[in-house]
């Protein structure tokens, strides 16, 4: 049975304050790395670049601390998660639809799963973000869009074998699609471009373009919680409206529309992770290009700043 959800609106915050930009003047953030996603692991931040087989660690500061090669070719990172000392990496390639994953203690990838739940032959519309419930061994895979109108959740069960190998288990009749629409008409530039889990809730980071540089640009922090709808996550759901904005990014990312200290960021945010009670995020700052050594006409932001509450 599917289910349609009127959602009560969350009280909705902004963050034109208390933001602190993480990025410092290494080269790994003027490069056209692309990093679409971000997890804090061992108290450093990882950053995988989409295109390039690398993995950029930091410490919480921002300040470089390694790159290593992933040994992952041909593929688009766009989303990445922690389970345990695994990282498992979400490649959007069109019609590929895979989960690497790689151990960290080991640093090699030990297993790669095809995913057959989402169809798409545009990167606009692929596999954007990647968020797990290690609790519950669930694993929650967000589809950009799944056309003009709508983007889409699919939950499966995790299950770890030996020699680091998993199993991914679509739990058919769970998946939830967010309706792109607002009070009053249907937002087609909307998607979604990254979610985390924690606390029983799951945070999606999302946008509304309406062209580059433009004030009219939205960028958001929805969230979905158990707490206030099991039913959420037990059936097919659709959510519609403004599923529960929880923070609203579009005053403070305007900032970034001009040099900052000196310094042009790219607005394209795209990461989302949350630790000690702080959100962290980045952007990507090139597109469609597999060029880790040329130097971007835009710095990779990287920032974070307190949870409201």
């Amino acid at each position: 049975m599917r289910l349609l959800l009127l959602l009560i609106i969350l009280p909705v915050f902004s963050t034109a304050q208390s933001v602190t930009i993480l990025s410092k003047n290494h080269d790994v953030y003027k490069k056209k790395s692309q990093y679409s996603s971000i997890v804090v692991y061992n108290n450093n931040i990882l950053l995988p670049a989409e295109r390039c087989g690398e993995l950029i660690v930091t410490g919480m500061d921002g300040s470089f601390i390694s790159k290593t090669p992933t040994g992952i070719k041909d593929a688009q990172i766009e989303g990445a998660a922690l389970y345990g000392d695994f990282l498992f990496l979400l490649d959007e390639s069109v019609q590929k639809n895979k989960v690497y994953i790689y151990d960290l203690k080991a640093k090699k990838v030990t297993d790669t799963i095809k995913l057959n739940e989402f169809s798409y032959d545009k990167d606009t519309y692929g596999i954007e973000g990647i968020a797990v419930n290690i609790k519950d061994n669930i694993c929650y895979i967000l589809q950009e869009k799944k056309d003009d109108k709508h983007s889409l959740i699919c939950q499966y069960n995790i299950k770890p074998l030996d020699n680091g190998k998993f199993t991914l288990t679509h739990q058919s009749g769970k998946n939830i699609t967010l309706e792109h629409y607002d009070q009053y008409r249907y937002q087609l530039n909307r998607r979604y471009t990254d979610l985390f889990y924690n606390n029983d809730t799951l945070y999606l980071l999302g946008s509304y373009f309406d062209k580059e540089g433009s004030p009219a640009n939205q960028y958001f922090i929805d969230c979905l919680s158990k707490r206030a709808d099991e039913s959420l996550f037990n059936n097919d759901a659709t959510v519609r409206g403004i599923y529960r904005t929880y923070v609203d990014l579009s005053r403070m990312m305007r900032t970034f529309l001009f040099p900052v200290g000196g310094v042009l960021f790219h607005t394209n945010l795209e990461g989302l992770t949350l630790h000690n009670n702080e959100f962290y995020l980045v952007t990507d700052n090139a597109e469609g290009e597999a060029a880790c050594t040329d130097n971007s006409n835009r710095n990779t932001l990287l920032m974070k700043f307190k949870k409201p509450w």
